[in-house]
């Protein structure tokens, strides 16, 4: 989502925004526009291939990889998002003959999702071209910085747990500080300099 490089005043007026608002914002819209670029080529993929969604293909590859049934709210948690969700996929997975659900023998309450042979045959072709793509995506960053990146994105994902939209506004004040970039110091300093007076 891109916006102007002006926040709001308590009077109302448009006020520049620092270099760390700026590249805050720069920083989560990278990490969206990114996800929603690898998300938009797999959708593409996967539907005219297969008629299944990335997100479909995930509970897929989870279960199969897990080697065993699962809950539904154990695959939701591992692919972050809500039950509600998770129960609609389930649906049109299960419709399609990809899964099947069963009692769960120990909690009566809950039920297990397991793959059928069909879905075990289209993962069998699909996840080698997305494997594939995946590796040529990241071919890019050493291995190094594959990690980096990784340990990088953690900490934003902690993050957005710890303080949802409501709480990370409500919390502004009490944004942990961390060392100025040479940016910064410079903004600073130029913010507090008393401007020279022309000689007359």
């Amino acid at each position: 989502m891109q916006e102007s490089q002006a926040t709001s005043g308590r009077d109302g007026r448009r006020k520049p925004r620092s270099a760390r608002e700026t590249r805050a914002h720069e920083c989560i819209d990278n990490i969206v526009r990114t996800a929603g670029m690898a998300q938009d080529a797999l959708a593409r993929w996967l539907h005219r291939h297969y008629r299944l969604s990335p997100t479909a293909g995930q509970v897929l590859a989870i279960i199969a990889g897990a080697a065993e049934p699962l809950t539904p709210r154990v695959i939701s948690e591992r692919i972050y998002i809500t039950t509600g969700t998770m129960t609609s996929i389930l649906d049109t997975l299960e419709r399609r003959g990809f899964v099947r659900r069963m009692p769960h023998s120990d909690d009566r309450r809950k039920t297990l999702v397991d793959i059928t042979d069909e879905a075990r045959t289209v993962l069998a072709e699909a996840l080698p071209t997305v494997r594939a793509a995946e590796r040529r995506w990241a071919s890019c960053l050493s291995a190094d910085e594959q990690a980096m990146l990784l340990d990088l994105l953690a900490k934003i994902r902690d993050q957005i747990t710890a303080y949802p939209l409501d709480a990370a506004m409500s919390s502004q004040a009490a944004v942990p500080t961390v060392a100025a970039s040479t940016e910064e110091k410079h903004d600073q300093q130029t913010a507090g300099r008393t401007p020279a007076v022309a000689d007359s």
